[in-house]
């Protein structure tokens, strides 16, 4: 800011006159007044008296005062670039500190869309494969409960089957064993069977045993022609002479079916055991195959929900970043306000002693200073 001088010469047409402090022009005082308000005023006002009582003309205060207001002009020139060189270099802090937020928000955004849109996602379709894992597995277990069951139920009526044919071939065995000893020799004649006389004990006994058997293989398939034969051997009588013989055939035919019936159950039994461990062995396969997998998605959630972690930890250390960075952003801004209202406040003070300076020239100029000078002297008109 420069300060020009404006240098007014007035004509007083009336000498100022100091009687006991009360004469005088009314706008000279009024300046002095004005001038005497600041520090600068009193100590130019100060200057002049001494000058004037010392050598009189105050020509060379002048100059002085001059070459100190231009001091004060390039003070405030200086003050206006120092101010402006410190804005432009909190304007350019404050552009870095942004950007700083700006990348650390950009990565935020990243690490939040690379949750969104990859983690998330995954780990859902994991959510998914595992739920639909544990549904079969549960269909598998069921299965295999319902196949150990069923197992379990084909070997009890295994064991019944054979238990009842078994006991059935035993009966059978007796029978034969007790009809054989009624033989005088296994390759007996009729003639010789004729004279076969049962006993009433031995008769009942036979019958008992025929009927034993009877009611035994009433309960097996396969054995409705022997029961119908049974039926009627049962319901003859004794004194026919091929009874012997035809019990005989029949238990010998009922013995050999039984044998081959109980052969037949155990081979059957043992391709049903090894069809069930076929498939037990299958089932262990697939249940081999869904631990793996199981295992698999376990651990790829648990590194996802790392990952999520990790990503989590980067949002928050980049939240750091803009917090700290924001808040010095805040700190510059309040720092170049501070220097902006010091700058202002220094500005309007020296423009206000340059103020000051103008009048006091303007004053000094004026003839009816001398007046004054010499009333404060006490030198008189």
């Amino acid at each position: 800011m420069k300060l020009i001088l404006l240098i007014t010469l007035f004509t007083i047409c009336t000498c100022l006159r100091y009687d006991d402090g009360n004469s005088g022009n009314s706008v000279i005082e009024e300046q002095i007044k004005e001038i005497q308000q600041h520090k600068i005023g009193q100590a130019i006002l100060k200057m002049a008296e001494l000058n004037y009582k010392l050598q009189g003309p105050v020509d060379e205060l002048i100059s002085t005062i001059k070459s100190f207001g231009r001091q004060l002009i390039e003070r405030v020139e200086q003050e206006n670039l120092d101010y402006e060189a410190i804005k432009a270099e909190s304007v350019v802090k404050v552009q870095q500190l942004k950007q700083i937020i700006s990348d650390a928000e950009n990565e935020q955004n990243k690490q939040r869309k690379k949750i969104g849109q990859d983690l998330e996602l995954r780990k859902n379709d994991i959510e998914k494969e595992l739920l639909r894992l544990k549904d079969s597995k549960q269909q598998n277990e069921s299965r295999l409960k319902m196949q150990e069951a069923l197992r379990k139920q084909q070997y009890e009526n295994f064991e019944k089957s054979k238990r009842d044919i078994g006991d059935l071939i035993k009966i059978t065995d007796e029978t034969l064993k007790m009809v054989g000893s009624l033989l005088p020799r296994p390759d007996c004649s009729f003639i010789e069977m004729d004279k076969i006389q049962l006993s009433k004990e031995e008769s009942k006994d036979l019958t008992r045993r025929l009927r034993s058997i009877k009611g035994r293989v009433d309960g097996l398939k396969g054995y409705e022609s022997m029961m119908e034969t049974l039926v009627q051997l049962t319901d003859s009588s004794f004194k026919q002479r091929h009874f012997i013989k035809s019990v005989l055939d029949l238990l010998n035919k009922l013995r050999k079916s039984l044998v081959d019936s109980q052969n037949k159950l155990i081979n059957d039994e043992k391709e049903q055991d090894r069809a069930f461990s076929q498939w037990d062995s299958a089932q262990d396969g697939e249940t081999n195959v869904f631990e793996r997998e199981w295992n698999d998605l376990l651990e790829e959630r648990e590194d996802i929900q790392s990952f999520i972690a990790d990503c989590e930890n980067i949002i928050k250390i980049h939240q750091a970043d803009v917090d700290l960075y924001g808040e010095r952003v805040k700190l510059e801004e309040q720092s170049l306000l501070i220097s902006k209202q010091t700058h202002e406040e220094l500005v309007k003070q020296i423009n206000n002693e340059l103020d000051i300076i103008q009048k006091s020239i303007k004053l000094l100029y004026s003839p009816a200073i001398f007046e004054y000078l010499k009333y404060k002297i006490n030198l008189g008109p």
